[in-house]
């Protein structure tokens, strides 16, 4: 496994900083879509993250443009 992989001896869990409680996916969907303007047809791409260097924000920034125009 993983452990193997990168010479770790001790996995540690961490658990889900975010509270998933708190932010469940809205039942009305089509709301917030009119809410937002955004087409009932559109892809929605979300990505929750300290804007931090090293978690690449603007790498995926690129990678939501490349999946955007395929």
């Amino acid at each position: 496994g993983w452990s193997n992989l990168w010479g770790c001896r001790e996995i540690i869990h961490i658990p889900n900083g975010v509270n998933i409680e708190r932010f469940k996916p809205s039942k009305d969907r089509k709301e917030l879509r009119s809410q937002f303007n955004i087409p009932k047809d559109a892809t929605v791409l979300l990505s929750i993250g300290r804007l931090v260097h090293h978690k690449m924000p603007f790498r995926m920034i690129d990678i939501f443009a490349e999946v955007q125009h395929g």
